[in-house]
């Protein structure tokens, strides 16, 4: 099999400084992005991206207002530190419930992907289709004899639950 060296850069060949810089940034945001969006630090960002969003309209609110700089900084200080400890717990709770949220719903839609492909496939194959039509059988038969007499019952009981009837024996003289 023949490759064009053009479209394959090889290791013993020098790479051009700023293809290396631009290979090295994109890691870098994939590395970020990957960081920022895990399960267990979402919701630390989104307390943070919640005070940020509170001071910079606490800001642009001040600066509309004329205040002096040490005003503003003791005001926007103030604002973050009220904001980071009255809202700190609620945005953490409501972003696990997101999280949680999105994540049913994901295996929901997985589960769902899962059974089309599996029904498609069935449609067009009749043993697997015969399968799963077996399994289900199965199963419904299996709900239907499933013992619900507790455990102190004799098998006498246990029988006519599950409406079997009792042996009848034959006395042959």
């Amino acid at each position: 099999m023949a490759t064009s060296s053009s479209s394959v850069i090889r290791q013993s060949e020098p790479v051009h400084a700023g293809v290396e810089r631009v290979i090295e940034g994109a890691n870098a945001v994939r590395d970020t992005v990957k960081e920022a969006s895990a399960g267990r630090r979402l919701p630390s960002y989104m307390v943070g991206l919640t005070v940020m969003l509170i001071v910079t309209l606490t800001a642009r609110a001040l600066d509309e207002s004329q205040v002096g700089f040490a005003t503003e900084l003791l005001a926007l200080s103030a604002v973050a530190l009220f904001a980071f400890v009255f809202l700190s717990s609620a945005v953490r709770t409501l972003t696990r419930l997101t999280q949680s949220a999105v994540s049913s719903v994901a295996e929901a839609v997985a589960r769902t992907l899962v059974q089309e492909r599996l029904w498609a496939h069935a449609a067009q194959d009749s043993r697997v289709m015969n399968d799963i039509l077996w399994a289900q059988s199965r199963d419904e038969s299996v709900l239907v004899n499933e013992v619900r007499a507790p455990s102190h019952a004799s098998q006498r009981e246990i029988n006519a639950e599950r409406r079997i009837p009792a042996p009848i024996f034959t006395k042959y003289y």
